[in-house]
């Protein structure tokens, strides 16, 4: 089923296809080639994803099977400064987000199953463990680091069926 939905929804990754007008109301064709070779030069792995193995179209199919396995999927955006394009993106899987962690609350701010939320339930940060839960520690008695990430630097992909809800539900 993972695969039918990746293969529905995703297909061979969105393309791009540029359509600025001048103020004649014709296309401008240089500004739209240069658009579009921006696009195309971005989505290679080294360009769009943190770990330069992922291409963009590899990069959503594994994003949109993760929305439907586990129901979520953080996307954090980094803005690195480097390419033509400075921004590349590292997918968290939903086990890195330190749901166990709590904060006091304070001024209405409250941390719900590792999602750092104001009164109105808008998220301001998330807490991530900095090793996935499974994963082989480096050595022996290695403690696993919670960072804060600021909502703004998060893309945070699910389903809401009912509010203030804060995480995501597998879609089976």
């Amino acid at each position: 089923v993972r695969t039918i939905v990746c293969a529905n929804v995703v297909g061979q990754g969105i393309g791009m296809q540029a359509a600025v007008v001048s103020t004649r109301n014709r296309l401008n064709n240089r500004v739209n080639d240069e658009i579009e070779s921006l696009w195309s030069e971005w989505c290679q792995p080294a360009s769009c994803h943190t770990g330069a193995a992922l291409h963009f179209a590899d990069l959503e199919r594994l994003v949109m099977g993760q929305v439907v396995e586990a129901g979520e999927i953080f996307i954090r955006k980094h803005l690195d400064g480097s390419g033509r394009v400075p921004l590349r993106l590292e997918i968290i899987e939903a086990e890195r987000l330190a749901e166990d962690y709590e904060a006091p609350e304070a001024r209405g701010i409250t941390t719900k199953l590792g999602i750092e939320v104001d009164y109105y339930g808008k998220p301001l940060a998330y807490w991530i463990r900095e090793l996935h839960p499974g994963e082989i520690r480096r050595n022996i008695g290695a403690t696993d680091k919670l960072i804060r990430v600021p909502a703004e630097q998060m893309i945070h992909l699910r389903i809401i069926d009912r509010w203030p809800q804060t995480r995501g539900v597998p879609w089976f």
